[in-house]
């Protein structure tokens, strides 16, 4: 059981139709980063049980995930941007962020335009409608809390995938992220196309 949920409720202020955005996998030493735009109509908003993404296990994401696909009136509406690691470095963190943001954004086709898009963290965007930036969001905005949900099992499931191409890492067990398992690896000279070299330790 999900405790406290994140009600649809707290995004009515900003309007009827709201987009919400966030992002996972900023911090990760190997891996993509991944952006998701989440769209819902409030006055037919989904009865599903969301939280922040890092306040749940892989087990329940994934379970709200199935909910999301699954969901039969398609009230749902969503879109990702996913940027690889060589791309990351090439590009650096802020513009590969933006880029990622505005995939996600503009593959979120629905049939309507949105009132407000709210956004996780303290960056801004430009978009041709009104936009809030919320410092953690996701735990208090139940667009936002979808799109993180959404970006953490994309990004997981990825992760997984180059687990069975690289075992030699432990990116399921990790994700990608610099436990002391994967800096001994990385230390003991290996690497793949997924890590980030404009990272420490790499650097």
């Amino acid at each position: 059981m999900i405790r406290p949920p994140i009600s649809p409720n707290t995004d009515s202020t900003f309007g009827r139709h709201i987009f919400g955005i966030d992002e996972v996998g900023l911090g990760p030493l190997a891996g993509p980063l991944v952006a998701v735009c989440c769209a819902i109509d409030l006055q037919n908003s989904p009865d599903i049980t969301v939280n922040d993404s890092k306040k749940l296990s892989e087990k329940q994401r994934e379970k709200i995930f199935s909910s999301i696909l699954l969901y039969k009136n398609k009230k749902i509406y969503w879109g990702y941007g996913i940027i690889t690691a060589p791309d990351l470095d090439r590009l650096g963190i802020p513009k590969a962020l933006e880029l990622a943001v505005h995939k996600a954004y503009s593959r979120c086709l629905t049939p309507f335009i949105p009132d407000h898009i709210l956004i996780d963290g303290n960056r801004k965007y430009d978009f041709p409608y009104p936009s809030t930036s919320i410092i953690k969001g996701d735990s208090k905005h139940y667009t936002i809390a979808m799109a993180s949900i959404i970006a953490k099992v994309l990004r997981d499931r990825w992760m997984i995938v180059l687990d069975r191409l690289y075992p030699e890492f432990g990116f399921a067990k990790h994700k990608g992220y610099g436990t002391k398992q994967h800096l001994s690896v990385i230390q003991s000279g290996l690497s793949s196309p997924h890590h980030r070299y404009s990272y420490a330790p790499f650097r």
